[in-house]
């Protein structure tokens, strides 16, 4: 049996996943909700089998998958013991180590997350007329053999 943690990385799995939530459905059934082929949906149904998330049952000449039973209670355990443990109240490590008067560009002030992306606005310098350009003849490249071209001349 494979890991369930590595058949869940897969989105297309995650969302095979949500499609057997509405109950059991062949390959045929699956494929109509992605632009894949069969034999990808197979394989992808064959990850999810091995990892013991999705069970298979053949009906006549048609094999239909389903969620299995209980399969997601030990990783649903997991993930509320983390939620549980994050949600204890320490004193912020980050905010310990590091005091910050005011959130750096892109962050709020209380959360310290990325807040919406903000294009940065950038300063365009144009020269003025109180500033003379500098007219500069183009600098003439030379060949490899130490001779400027004739079309540069």
């Amino acid at each position: 049996m494979k890991d369930p943690w590595e058949a869940l990385s897969d989105p297309t799995r995650r969302e095979i996943l949500r499609l057997l939530q509405g109950g059991p459905l062949n390959a045929s059934g699956i494929c109509e909700n992605f632009s894949f082929t069969k034999s990808t949906v197979s394989r992808h149904l064959e990850v999810l089998e091995d990892s013991g998330l999705v069970e298979s049952e053949k009906r006549r000449q048609y094999v239909y998958y389903r969620l299995r039973e209980g399969a997601f209670y030990p990783l649903r355990d997991f993930l509320d013991s983390l939620a549980q443990s994050s949600t204890k109240e320490e004193p912020d490590i980050i905010e310990a180590q590091v005091p910050m008067k005011t959130a750096p560009a892109g962050y709020s002030e209380t959360i310290r997350k990325p807040a919406s992306r903000v294009e940065e606005q950038r300063e365009v310098v144009v020269p003025t007329a109180a500033e003379p350009k500098e007219d500069k003849p183009p600098v003439k490249q030379q060949s490899r053999k130490g001779r400027v071209p004739s079309y540069l001349d």
